[in-house]
């Protein structure tokens, strides 16, 4: 009783699920668009198979073994899940922070300039809170390991804002050498700084993200502060450090000491170790030997989605530095059988874009038995390609298990695993055979087919010995047949459902069978009584350029109860689907239901094993002009009477919005003035849609942001403050376009560009190679090429410049 109430409770809640799931494809009209022509795909018809897929709930459990795992594969058959956007929310404020110098002498007193703005308009008559803290602070938990430690400010001040949103405050409590924090906050918005009290100053270049077994690359600064010359022929030291939650305390993961330049220059390189259990943010400090100067930095640990949506790619990030792919001569192993091996050796670097072979090269391997002890080890060259082979032969009384071959080189290791039993080949097949009827629902009367039983080499098994079991999905046994095979190898059942109880959700049949030399083997499959169907599909692409073409995974599942009272997916193998795409002219963002949806293309496809497919497909430009957002509509209907249908939903990345700055030459204290225009790409028309644009000052600090819905072109003024630093300043683009119940919406990069404020320092610099015009004005180069670099620069001081080259993300 308590697993039918269980399993009732399940039932409900499978049903709410399915009620809000539905929920937003009612009312929706399907009807075609007579204008335009509909692309189709040849209609394929189901053949009669079983759609019970034996792949991640085990239906059957057959003799012989299975030798292979297939629930891991990743490919087009059997993707990965989606990755899902969602849009965070973020106000419109804009807090600024500058300070006159960011390194001061004993004695010097600090003047901090403050503004805050909001849609890029002054905020005047706001408070600022200013803290002052000793040694390196930040009060956000995720970027700050320490953030529940109690730290005491050294400095506090509350401070209002004038007509222009601006505020002003000195410090002069600069006597105690050191590092030192600056935290200004409002209701809004906060921001930190750093400064450094002392007479040796440390300047630290490098990337603020790391990657876990690939090498992290900085430079480092050391001058004297009273006329910033580098201090040459020095030492600093530098750790990199991971916190510990429950000792609250860094731990050091690596350190080291290095030597500056003539120019009191230095380059540092470090390994940093793979442990993602333990680190997510590490801490980098550098200090010189007195310990009088520090600086310290958050390094964060970054996720494949950020690297490969910044360069554009999708492949699964790769951390370790070498892949052994290896290969037997079986896949299972008696003992005294001889194991024939090959292995692929990879050396990686910047995260699996550098590949090459790891010729003439020596690795370690080592065989452990299934108890973990090394029975053997040797080193193994690798040959030109790459390649080393080897061969172990394993004694006639050797241990069933796990084989261990332990490859190591260059501190990583890898292993790979055969397994060592006695497999024998059972000498006939069963089979059970319900004419590919899997499901049966509570009302159905009747559960009929038959029991073939087969040799290998084709003959039927006559006059064998069977044994036909039904039992419930907990595992008692509800009914048991015997019978023999008949000439043709078969033994027929018919079993009447609605005289055997508890036989819900699902149940199993089993059967075992002996032959007349008493031989056996056996088969088991599970039947689903739950009539509900679960699919879903998922664009690749979220959202696509109106010119791609278009990745579209679906599946098909139906349930099953485990032995554990739990609804479990089932994978419906070689079920066809039928795939709809539709359009509607409007965004609506509170509609709950599209009025103007008009179907553009159908498509049918099948599932295969996995209960999986794909679609790839382009929609025509001129369907894209019309439409505004889309909807893939995915149906499974099942000849049981089985149906189900999901949706999803999909924008085009079709508007830009462009920026037009009318004078891009001012001065601090003057006003910027530019203009943006919404524009519709595809027809070059000016349109209406909501936009984000952001403004950064020389350091790179946002000093202004606003989101706005514009109609064609809109005019926006922003005053430069007086205390703002001088240089290159940029203003970017992005168009946005908000969730609604249906879109997750959407918020990409359209245009960027640059104003002088003051005076600029500048370095431009030119290659052998021309530009391909892109983005970041690349230059396509070859393997084996010699890249040549000139540059000018109009700083009149003689001092060195620091060139970075980064592949994938890593310097």
């Amino acid at each position: 009783m308590n697993r039918r109430r269980k399993g009732t409770i399940f039932l409900i809640l499978i049903c709410i699920q399915f009620v809000l799931m539905g929920f937003s494809v009612m009312g929706t009209s399907s009807y075609n668009n007579n204008d335009q022509e509909i692309p189709k795909e040849k209609i394929i018809q189901n053949d009669g198979r079983s759609h019970s897929s034996p792949y991640y709930f085990p239906i059957n459990r057959s003799s012989p073994l299975m030798t292979e795992t297939l629930e891991g594969v990743d490919s087009d058959e059997n993707p990965k899940l989606a990755n899902i956007y969602y849009n965070n929310y973020d106000n419109d404020y804009a807090l600024t922070l500058n300070l006159d110098k960011s390194v001061l002498t004993i004695g010097e007193t600090l003047t901090l300039n403050l503004g805050l703005t909001c849609n890029l308009s002054a905020s005047p008559g706001k408070v600022i809170s200013v803290e002052i803290y000793e040694g390196f602070y930040r009060n956000y938990y995720y970027y700050y390991p320490g953030y529940y430690e109690t730290t005491t400010p050294i400095y506090t001040k509350n401070i209002i804002t004038n007509a222009d949103g601006q505020a002003s405050m000195t410090f002069s409590s600069t006597t105690s050498e050191g590092i030192y924090t600056v935290y200004a906050y409002t209701e809004d918005s906060r921001i930190f700084k750093d400064f450094t009290i002392g007479e040796v100053g440390i300047f630290y270049k490098g990337p603020r993200y790391y990657k876990p077994k690939q090498v992290y690359t900085a430079a480092v600064h050391v001058v004297n502060l009273t006329d910033f010359s580098g201090i040459p022929l020095t030492f600093f030291n530098y750790s990199i450090s991971y916190y510990i939650y429950s000792t609250s305390s860094w731990h050091i993961l690596t350190e080291d000491q290095v030597q500056t330049d003539d120019a009191g220059y230095a380059i540092f390189n470090s390994d940093i170790p793979l442990d993602t259990d333990n680190y997510h943010v590490l801490r980098l400090t550098i200090s010189t030997l007195d310990g009088k100067a520090e600086y310290q930095a958050f390094l964060y640990e970054s996720w494949d989605y950020y690297y490969y949506s910044m360069w554009g790619g999708q492949q699964k990030t790769n951390n370790e530095k070498f892949q052994y792919v290896v290969t037997t001569d079986k896949t299972i192993y008696n003992p005294g059988d001889i194991v024939f091996l090959r292995a692929l050796v990879m050396q990686y670097l910047f995260m699996n874009e550098t590949k090459t072979a790891l010729q003439y090269t020596p690795i370690s391997l080592t065989i452990y038995n299934p108890d973990e002890l090394a029975v053997f080890w040797t080193d193994v060259t690798t040959d030109e390609y790459g390649i080393l082979s080897f061969y172990f032969p394993l004694d006639e009384d050797s241990d069933l298990g796990n084989y261990g071959f332990e490859f190591s080189y260059s501190g990583e290791t890898y292993r790979y695993n055969i397994k060592v039993d006695y497999y024998i080949k059972p000498v006939f097949r069963v089979e059970i055979d319900t004419n590919g009827k899997d499901f049966y629902s509570t009302n159905e009367k009747l559960f009929e087919g038959f029991i073939e039983v087969s040799y290998y080499f084709g003959q039927p098994v006559v006059g064998a010995t069977v044994e036909f079991t039904i039992q419930s999905y907990w595992g008692e046994i509800k009914k048991i047949l015997e019978g023999y095979t008949n000439g043709e190898g078969r033994f027929y059942f018919s079993i009447k459902l609605q005289s055997i109880p508890d036989l819900e959700y699902s149940f199993s049949a089993q059967a075992a069978v002996t032959d007349i030399y008493g031989r056996s083997a056996s088969s088991e499959k599970i039947f689903t009584r739950i009539r509900e169907l679960y699919a879903y599909g998922y664009l690749t692409n979220w959202a696509p350029h109106p010119d791609d073409s278009l990745e579209y995974y679906f599946y098909a599942f139906q349930y099953v109860m485990s032995d554990y009272g739990y609804w479990m997916y089932n994978p419906l193998a070689n079920v066809s689907v039928n795939i709809e795409i539709f359009g509607t002219a409007n965004y609506p963002i509170f509609s709950i239901v599209f009025t103007d949806k008009q179907l553009l293309a159908t498509y049918s496809k099948t599932t295969n094993i996995f209960g999986s497919g794909k679609l790839e497909f382009k929609l025509p430009l001129p369907l894209i002009k019309v439409y505004n957002l889309f909807e893939i509509r995915l149906t499974v209907n099942l000849k049981d009477d089985r149906t189900t249908t999901s949706s999803y939903y999909y924008r085009y990345k079709k508007y830009s919005l462009d920026i037009n700055i009318i004078d891009s030459t001012l001065n601090p204290g003057q006003t910027l003035e530019f203009e943006v225009t919404f524009r519709d790409v595809l027809t070059g028309y000016s349109s209406s849609g909501e936009g984000k644009i952001y403004i950064y000052d020389a350091n790179h600090q946002l000093i202004g942001r606003v989101s706005d819905i514009i109609s064609g072109s809109k005019t926006y003024n922003f005053l430069i403050p007086d205390s703002s630093p001088e240089g290159k300043y940029y203003i970017y683009s992005y168009v946005y376009s908000r969730s609604n119940q249906f879109y997750g919406g959407f918020n990409y990069h359209s245009a960027h560009e640059s104003f002088i404020v003051g005076s600029f320092q500048s370095i431009s610099i030119v290659t052998n190679f021309s530009n391909t015009g892109t983005y970041y004005d690349s230059i396509l180069v070859h393997i084996g090429d010699v890249i040549e670099i000139n540059g000018t620069s109009n700083v009149t001081s003689n001092l060195q410049h620091y060139i970075e080259i980064y592949k994938r993300g890593l310097l």
